[in-house]
């Protein structure tokens, strides 16, 4: 009984995966980025708030304000 149940709800969930790489949200040339991005989420958030905030600073000797 456990291992039909078990079945059972494995393909449920292969049919569900399977429609949701039917209806990508993005194309497929964008693979390597999000698995980059879903491997390494610290990293890629951590490089990018470094470029953000390099991106402020130089922003700010540009303009010549604050924010």
């Amino acid at each position: 009984m456990g291992q039909a149940v078990f079945l059972a709800k494995l393909e449920q969930e292969a049919a569900r995966q399977a429609k949701l790489y039917q209806q990508r949200v993005l194309p497929p040339q964008l693979d390597r980025v999000t698995t980059l991005i879903g491997k390494y989420p610290w990293q890629v958030i951590l490089i990018l708030s470094g470029f953000t905030a390099v991106f402020m600073e130089l922003s700010k000797l540009f303009k010549g304000g604050s924010w």
